[in-house]
């Protein structure tokens, strides 16, 4: 079985050599497994990490976003899930299918959306997160239009799209483990304005971060 590395800009640091850089979308064989160790093989050498960082950094190399996958295409059976979400468009759903050679490979998941049943959850999340904006806007002294602000609906939307940096990551929101979990982020395209709408593009955390870190 492999792994598929999912955090770009991952390094592995080696007692006296320099870091080993680990590539988003890269599969790494699994060497070994122990309780709190995973080995992976890099095609270059043999390399041990906590089990910890492995759980935030890998995925399982049988289950991929639509969006890592274009470009790509399969001779086995695929199984497209989540179709039914309401964030789900016709154009991702055929992108998803088209990663198939033949139309009999493709199966749909049919079990119930469990994000609709935490709708509430997710737009409880998106509302917090616009009035963080708001918080940092008026810190800021930054002129604030209750007009054309950032809301919930916008953020909503973002569900599905492109990071608009480089990175191009899949923008998503879901309900995972106990909590919600979304990379979503409004980047401010004037840092001297406010988080309005005619003023943000969606980014993902990691470029919206690395931004600010340059900054």
């Amino acid at each position: 079985e492999s792994l598929v590395c999912k955090s770009s800009y991952l390094k592995v640091k080696r007692q006296g050599a320099k870091p080993l850089p680990l590539y988003k979308n890269y599969d790494y064989k699994i060497v070994a497994v122990e309780p709190d160790i995973v080995t992976l093989d890099t095609g270059d050498e043999i390399i041990a990490l906590p089990i910890d960082m492995v759980k935030k950094n890998f995925v399982h190399n049988y289950c991929r976003t639509c969006h890592s996958f274009q470009g790509l295409s399969v001779d086995v059976p695929i199984t497209i899930y989540d179709w039914q979400c309401k964030y789900a468009t016709r154009k991702w759903i055929y992108t998803a299918a088209t990663r198939a050679r033949q139309l009999n490979q493709i199966h749909f998941d049919g079990g119930k959306d469990t994000f609709e049943e935490r709708a509430d959850l997710v737009t409880s999340y998106f509302k917090k997160k616009v009035d963080g904006y708001m918080q940092q806007d008026k810190k800021a002294g930054r002129i604030i239009d209750p007009d054309t602000y950032v809301t919930v609906e916008w953020l909503e939307a973002c569900c599905g799209k492109p990071c608009q940096n480089s990175c191009g990551d899949c923008l998503y929101a879901c309900y995972w483990r106990g909590r919600v979990e979304s990379n979503i982020t409004a980047q401010r395209i004037n840092n001297d304005m406010g988080h309005q709408i005619d003023n943000i593009v969606p980014f993902c955390m990691h470029c919206n971060v690395s931004l600010g870190n340059r900054e």
